[in-house]
């Protein structure tokens, strides 16, 4: 029932939360900056933030028009009618994330962008409940396969491949790092 569901979604979002970290960090050539912060609360936090907000893992999700809505651009939206809210779009529009004269644009990935408006996990009573516990499991790995996986960095060389459904993520991403140092580190645990 309900518990399964609430577990399941957080298990398919966290997950590719994670590894759109990863690749993000990868793709903009910021492994090298990630390592240098692996313990840095905050730098871990505005990373974390901008993650969730570029690579929105749930991209949209549906909703009901509680009351009669026109939109700016003359849109009406009858009450009761069913409408897919795209939180991914939101991310990036500028009336969310644009006004932030301490930021680069909201078509930019930006680790250093704070306040970070993001709307990843829904708002008022529609936030995920599991917003917390989803953030604390990407820190955990994010710190934990920073810290075992020497000289990990993004292969440039080989696939790399996204994809988009109810879920938006990577398909197919490689990375290279010390496999020695990590077989060292883990006989000292």
């Amino acid at each position: 029932g309900y518990m399964w569901g609430l577990f399941q979604a957080g298990t398919d979002t966290t997950g590719t939360n994670i590894i759109n970290a990863f690749s993000l960090l990868g793709e903009y050539g910021l492994l090298d900056e990630a390592r240098a912060h692996i313990h840095d609360a905050d730098w871990i936090k505005k990373m974390g933030e901008e993650v969730l907000r570029f690579g929105t893992p749930f991209a949209a999700g549906p909703s009901l028009a509680i009351k009669d809505v026109t939109l700016d651009s003359g849109l009406h939206i009858p009450a009761m009618t069913m409408i897919r809210l795209w939180f991914s779009a939101a991310n990036r529009d500028k009336y969310i994330n644009g006004d932030n004269l301490n930021a680069s644009s909201p078509e930019i990935f930006d680790i250093h962008r704070w306040p970070n408006q993001h709307v990843t996990f829904g708002l008022g009573m529609h936030y995920c409940m599991g917003s917390q516990l989803a953030k604390l499991e990407t820190r955990i790995a994010f710190q934990t396969l920073l810290a075992y996986l020497p000289d990990l960095q993004f292969d440039e060389s080989k696939p790399f491949d996204r994809f988009a459904g109810i879920v938006d993520g990577v398909r197919e991403a490689h990375f290279t790092f010390d496999q020695q140092k990590a077989e060292k580190l883990l006989e000292e645990l």
